[in-house]
């Protein structure tokens, strides 16, 4: 298994307490919202796994908890590059070790929140629309 974060210290923290109770997991540092190092964490998975992958579940999300009428455009083109854009793109980029193990998957999660109102909520509604796919 191989997992991305963000933020290095927390990785660290999750790959250190998993290794303590034997899983054989490794990790990335990895901002899903730059292209860039989502074709490095690609890249990183393939050689990993010699080009085939079994799986691979999509769960990013970004919320920014205010009104949505306040947002600033660069506040929404995170949360499109965030929560649709590299869901997106780290399928298609997947898609050939996928084919390559003969048994890929590809699971999508997304939040509970995009099925109900929420007022200050909009990074839901990127995930919902890959949900009704």
């Amino acid at each position: 298994m191989h997992t991305c974060c963000r933020n290095e210290s927390e990785l660290d923290g999750c790959l250190s307490e998993w290794d303590n109770l034997g899983f054989g997991v490794t990790g990335s540092v990895c901002d899903v919202s730059v292209r860039a190092q989502r074709e490095e964490l690609m890249s990183t998975v393939s050689t990993l796994f010699d080009g085939k992958l079994n799986i691979v579940i999509n769960n990013v999300g970004r919320n920014i908890w205010k009104p949505v009428l306040d947002f600033t455009a660069a506040e929404l083109s995170t949360l499109m590059a965030t929560n649709f854009e590299s869901v997106f793109h780290i399928s298609q980029l997947a898609y050939p070790p996928l084919k390559a193990s003969g048994v890929g998957s590809i699971v999508f999660t997304s939040s509970v929140s995009c099925f109900t109102e929420v007022y200050v909520c909009s990074g839901s509604s990127q995930r919902s629309n890959l949900s009704t796919y």
